[in-house]
Formats: structure tokens, C-alpha cells, sequence
């Protein structure tokens, strides 16, 4: 079993995630779930790019933050608080990269969230 599980180089206990992928990643590709179809590959590029300049803005996002205001870091609240920010900013400059990159657009990805839940 212990190779099936792997373990963990920090504490030397079993690993579950390697289980739980060795499992679910062949189930997820032979069903075909992991294929691109053209478009998908087309934009595959421009959406890593999304995700970096939004990667960027939030790192740059949380560096200026903890500067400008360092009791934040103090107190549960702070914490939080600039979580909600910080997330909040990551999900809109992420949608606005994605519409100037043209991968998609704002009206039709705001409809695919509302369909979804």
C-alpha cells in the first residue's frame, strides 16, 4: 500500500493526495475531460496570461498592502479583511484580462456563472 500512497517528505506519514490522483487522473482522461478541442488550444496561451498579470497584480497587491498598512497583519480582522480584498481584486482583474485578451466576454462569462450555480 505504501507505494501506492507515497509519503510525505516532511513528516514521513502517507501521502493521500498521491492516492487519490493515481486514482481519479486515469478516470479523468480516458473519459476525455483533459482533451482541448482547437479553440481551447488557441486560447490556452492568452489564458495563462490572464492568470499570470493577475498572479502579478495580487502578489504586488499584498506586498503594497502589508506596506502601506502594517497593523493589518496584527489582528484576525486585518487578516481577513485584506483577504476580501485581495480576492475580490484577483477575480476582477482576471475577468478584465481575459476580456482584453479576447478569450471571452464580460456578458457571456458573467452568464456562465449564473448558469453554473
Amino acid at each position: 500500500m505504501e507505494s501506492l500512497v507515497g509519503r510525505s517528505r516532511r513528516t514521513r506519514r502517507p501521502d493521500p493526495h498521491s492516492l487519490a490522483s493515481r486514482v481519479s487522473h486515469p478516470a479523468i482522461r480516458g473519459r476525455g475531460w483533459l482533451r482541448l478541442d482547437a479553440r481551447g488550444r488557441r486560447r490556452l496561451p492568452r489564458i495563462l496570461l490572464a492568470t499570470a498579470v493577475m498572479g502579478a497584480v495580487v502578489g504586488y497587491a499584498l506586498t503594497t498592502g502589508h506596506a502601506l498598512f502594517p497593523a493589518l497583519a496584527a489582528s484576525s480582522l486585518g487578516r481577513l479583511g485584506l483577504l476580501v480584498v485581495l480576492v475580490t481584486l484577483g477575480v476582477a482583474v482576471y475577468l478584465g484580462a481575459l476580456q482584453l485578451l479576447g478569450v471571452a466576454k464580460f456578458k457571456d462569462l458573467i452568464s456562465a456563472v449564473r448558469t453554473s450555480s
